[in-house]
């Protein structure tokens, strides 16, 4: 199944949306890739990177003839972004977003976009806690899982067309409903990424330099882009309520055998911890 674009538009060519503009033109999937970005230094930067053709800031001269749309903001920018879009792409164009958190996103796609346009929501797990165009890869998706999220609407052929373009960007797709991405996500991504939070919200900033590689990795993401994990926490918030929830109650089990000096009781759950993740490794 060959995959090319005459034109792909990339909203927010930042770390994400650089990142697939760098593949889509490396690997001449689009014959031509415009940008859009509410600062004309952030176009500025990811042309010079390669990442993009061209930039503008109006979505309405960018999208202009585009057969590939691609919404790479955060969560409720690009709800927003999707209710103008429906007014302005052509009925063939093919939208997908990257966004963390998909239920709502998706719902409200079905409600904006006309039965014709052809929008599949997706989610690449790839990226840092780093930000921008200066940030992204050509190789960021190399080997790392995509999900692709349709729902009872969206179009088969659509589908298709979006998992050859992740797997051409180097990513292995994998299919899902909106719902089982957001409670995967919930556990493997978000509290992970809320734990870091709370960790840095913790620790007494005079101690922060005492630290060492340790405490630096498990906190690393902390440092993320405020906007968009806001979105992704509220966007996300039931599924995120329910696996805090599942952590608490581990939490509590540690907490016990803390209080009672129970040493074989936390071995188990050192052990338990310790042979899982050398399995993930």
């Amino acid at each position: 199944m060959e995959i090319r674009f005459k034109k792909a538009v990339i909203i927010g060519p930042g770390l994400i949306g650089g990142s697939i503009g760098y593949g889509l033109l490396q690997k001449k999937i689009a014959h031509e890739v415009v940008g859009v970005a509410r600062k004309q230094k952030t176009l500025s930067r990811a042309r010079a990177g390669g990442m993009i053709s061209s930039g503008t800031t109006s979505l309405r001269a960018a999208v202009r003839g585009a057969d590939l749309v691609v919404i790479a903001v955060p969560v409720f920018t690009a709800a927003r972004i999707m209710s103008e879009l429906s007014a302005l792409v052509d009925p063939a164009c093919l939208i997908f977003d990257v966004a963390s958190a998909k239920q709502e996103l998706v719902s409200q796609a079905r409600t904006v976009f006309p039965p014709k346009i052809r929008f599949v929501g997706t989610h690449p797990l790839a990226g840092s806690e780093k930000s921008g165009p200066e940030n992204a890869r050509s190789d960021l998706f190399k080997n790392s899982i995509c999900f692709i999220t349709p729902d009872s609407q969206t179009s088969k052929s659509a589908v298709r067309a979006v998992t050859q373009i992740w797997r051409l960007l180097g990513s292995r797709p994998i299919c899902v409903s909106p719902q089982e991405h957001d409670r995967i996500v919930a556990m493997i991504s978000h509290l992970p990424h809320l734990i870091a939070v709370l960790m840095m919200n913790t620790v007494d900033p005079k101690l922060l330099n005492l630290s060492g590689s340790g405490f630096r990795d498990v906190t690393r993401v902390a440092a993320g882009e405020v906007e968009m994990w806001n979105d992704i926490f509220l966007s996300n918030r039931h599924s995120v309520l329910e696996a805090l929830a599942t952590y608490e109650t581990v939490l509590r089990e540690f907490k016990q055998a803390l209080r009672k000096k129970d040493s074989p009781h936390l071995t188990l759950l050192l052990e338990k911890a310790a042979r899982r993740r050398r399995k993930l490794a």
